[in-house]
Formats: C-alpha cells, sequence, structure tokens
C-alpha cells in the first residue's frame, strides 16, 4: 500500500506533468491521453504522436521549460514500479 504522502506526491507530479505538457506541447487532450512511455524521448526532446488530428503523424519538441516537469513525473513514476505501457498513470496503474 502506498502512503499518503507518496501517493500526494504522486498525483501533483503526475498532474503539474500534465498540465505543462498540454501547455508547452500544444498536444490535444486526445492525443495526450494516447502517448505511450516509448513516445515521448526526453533525450532527444521529441514527443511522438501518431494519428493525430488529421490522422496524421507529428514530432513536437519538448519545450525546455516542460522538461523538469517530465523528468519529476518520470522519477516518480519509476520509483512506484508503474508498469503501464501508457505515459501518463494512475496510482491503479490506469
Amino acid at each position: 500500500m502506498v502512503s499518503g504522502k507518496y501517493r500526494d506526491d504522486f498525483n501533483i507530479f503526475r498532474d503539474t506533468a500534465i498540465i505543462a505538457m498540454l501547455l508547452y506541447s500544444g498536444l490535444r487532450a486526445s492525443e495526450l491521453c494516447n502517448l505511450k512511455l516509448f513516445d515521448v524521448d526526453i533525450q532527444e526532446e521529441t514527443i511522438n504522436v501518431y494519428k493525430g488530428k488529421g490522422n496524421k503523424d507529428r514530432h513536437p519538441p519538448i519545450y525546455f521549460k516542460l522538461k523538469p516537469h517530465l523528468v519529476r513525473y518520470l522519477k516518480e513514476r519509476n520509483r512506484l514500479k508503474k508498469s503501464s505501457e501508457y505515459f501518463f498513470v494512475s496510482l491503479r496503474d490506469g
């Protein structure tokens, strides 16, 4: 069982990363919900969106203000050993 502090930290880091991703990358909500873990490349600073609006692929860059939010979220996700293929997960791996 995850204690309250860790649960709150995870939710805060995830929600902040979601808002930052929408704000700084230009992704649509549906594109964000369908992102897989391998679609976000922190090292190369790119996001791969497949079959977005108009059924087109695009590759927006990771803006420098977005990167720390994603790194912090991924660190917390890894610490909690989340195994979902989706980039953004809940505490229930959904």
